[in-house]
């Protein structure tokens, strides 16, 4: 992610570089979902929020953006490193840099420069506002497993026995296009109870015929 970030030009990108990009912080976010590293999940969710608006070109590449991705990159060195060690992790520098990632997102890019200004020009930004944009993320995140679940999914709710639940999730083809992880959907559920899923690919087409970036697949759950 860091080299493809390095060779980034500025104002005319070339487009698969970005979706490569893309691609990695969407993986990163699935893989710290899927162990259970809500902290990294949540800040790489927010990453990728910035660079889908990036690769759909509703937003352009500039360089106070490029340099807060290349930021974003070393927060997510240091916080996988502190997993890795068992050692706590500067979750007021993460909550500012996402804060910071957040508003660039709201503004359209406008709000690049701003962010890229060292903290002492934004003391509100700096003392007030890293509690809210440390829970706003997780929320987003927990929005888009529901839109995953409901307005992205055609998930059927099936019968509830003696507290048992059978769940058959289809869902629709766009799902992981839209940013969503069936893997977090499904990583929620197990904090409930005892979690069996079973994996249908049936619907799966021979190997030269796939789109990477289609959902293919329906899962039951028990």
């Amino acid at each position: 992610m860091e080299a493809a970030l390095l060779g980034l030009d500025v104002g005319a990108p070339d487009p698969e570089r970005v979706n490569s990009i893309f691609r990695v912080a969407h993986s990163i976010k699935g893989g710290a979902g899927m162990f259970g590293f809500k902290d990294v999940a949540s800040f790489t969710h927010t990453l990728e929020t910035l660079l889908d608006e990036l690769r759909s070109g509703r937003m352009q590449v500039t360089r106070a953006i490029s340099d807060q991705l290349l930021v974003s990159v070393d927060v997510m060195r240091a916080m996988l490193t502190s997993v890795q060690r068992k050692e706590p992790v500067d979750m007021q520098k993460v909550a500012d840099l996402q804060f910071d990632l957040e508003m660039i997102v709201a503004q359209g890019g406008a709000g690049a420069a701003a962010a890229a200004a060292p903290p002492a020009s934004t003391p509100a930004a700096a003392g007030a506002t890293p509690v809210a944009a440390a829970a706003a993320p997780a929320a987003a995140m927990n929005n888009g497993g529901a839109a995953g679940t409901t307005g992205g999914a055609a998930g059927a709710l099936g019968a509830y026995n003696v507290g048992r639940w059978h769940i058959e999730f289809r869902a629709l083809p766009e799902l992981l296009l839209r940013g969503n992880d069936p893997l977090a959907i499904f990583s929620s559920l197990a904090e409930l109870g005892k979690l069996t899923v079973v994996t249908n690919m049936d619907a799966v087409p021979r190997l030269r015929s796939i789109d990477a970036e289609r959902c293919y697949l329906t899962w039951t759950l028990e």
